[in-house]
């Protein structure tokens, strides 16, 4: 792993992934202007800021939420936030059903669906249509692959219910 100082320039980017095709580019930023550049120009490039003063706010109006954070994205605890694709070939199921059926059989919690431009919804309707290529953001107490998940027989008890 080589980590850059600064804001590399565009073609460093294009270097980097032409490298490494469909490898997963993460990027921090201090300076929220540069990461707000990097995000218009590489879409494909997942760019972190400082959380730092945000979640102390957050903490001040809701107590508990530093440690909620720290729970959710510390590698180590127990009950820690993952993420996983839905596989091609998935059929369609509603958020509430993916929901319930998710925690009753594999004992993860669904928080979140993110969708193929991006945008991540973390409070998505009970009907919400769940498909192929979602991203599905849960807390469980270890990292499930999409292949581990009976898709077939969740979206068959959804229908059936």
């Amino acid at each position: 792993m080589r980590a850059a100082r600064g804001c590399p320039s565009p073609g460093r980017w294009r270097r980097t992934a032409a490298a490494a095709p469909g490898a997963h580019l993460v990027a921090h930023f201090q300076d929220d202007g540069a990461a707000q550049l990097v995000r218009r120009q590489f879409p494909d490039i997942e760019v972190i800021t400082s959380l730092a003063a945000g979640l102390l706010a957050r903490a001040a109006r809701d107590p508990g939420a530093s440690r909620l954070a720290e729970l959710m994205f510390a590698e180590g605890t127990v009950d820690t936030a993952f993420s996983m694709r839905l596989p091609a070939g998935c059929r369609s199921i509603g958020y509430f059903e993916a929901l319930c059926g998710l925690k009753r059989r594999h004992g993860l919690t669904l928080i979140g669906v993110g969708n193929h431009d991006g945008h991540v919804d973390l409070n998505c309707p009970a009907d919400r249509a769940l498909g192929a290529g979602d991203t599905l953001y849960y807390i469980a107490d270890h990292r499930f692959s999409a292949g581990e998940i009976d898709w077939s027989a969740l979206c068959a008890k959804a229908t059936a219910a």
